[in-house]
């Protein structure tokens, strides 16, 4: 489907399409449940993209387009081994989706730090656990987003500290301790 400047697929793309939408001036690309072999480039202009469920560990010929300013990786491998490597180039992205990752409380500071105009943070469905938790609040980005991310023993203080150093902050599904402020 082509809308505008956007592309959306989830089917196969051949290298000769690959090569024609790496030429092209499109700004949005979803290429969610494909197969991104082919991509070694992405076009140039290119201001979102979204890649689901594709395999980016090991990926050495893989560059994203310095313009990236909304970026979405879910399910995509990254951990706390690899996810420098991959991202390293970008420096204007404001939203961050990283959901459905192997990301560690031991890679959140360096993550964030990468980003230095990040606007909203998705970690969702990572192992942050509850440390992971506790760093982002010193370092978050004003929205942040924590879905389910193994936090079994997050603390009033790490609640009060996220309160106070976000605008928004979807903690849904983690089991929490709330501070009586919460309660009342």
């Amino acid at each position: 489907e082509v809308v505008g400047s956007t592309i959306t697929t989830s089917h196969p793309i051949s290298p000769e399409l690959s090569k024609s939408v790496s030429d092209s001036g499109l700004t949005h690309l979803d290429l969610s449940q494909n197969f991104i072999e082919h991509y070694p480039t992405f076009p140039s202009k290119l201001k979102s993209l979204v890649l689901g469920g594709s395999n980016l560990d090991g990926r050495t010929n893989l560059t994203f387009p310095a313009t990236l300013e909304q970026l979405t990786l879910e399910n995509c491998n990254l951990s706390d081994l690899n996810f420098r490597s991959i991202l390293s180039d970008l420096r204007v992205v404001t939203e961050l989706r990283v959901p459905f990752n192997r990301i560690t409380s031991e890679g959140v500071v360096d993550l964030i730090m990468m980003f230095p105009r990040l606007r909203l943070l998705d970690l969702s469905s990572n192992p942050l656990l509850s440390e992971g938790m506790e760093t982002l609040s010193l370092v978050a980005p004003p929205t942040v987003i924590l879905q389910n991310c193994k936090g079994d023993d997050v603390t009033g203080d790490v609640i009060t500290a996220l309160h106070s150093s976000v605008e928004f902050c979807d903690l849904s599904y983690n089991r929490i301790d709330y501070p009586a402020f919460c309660r009342d």
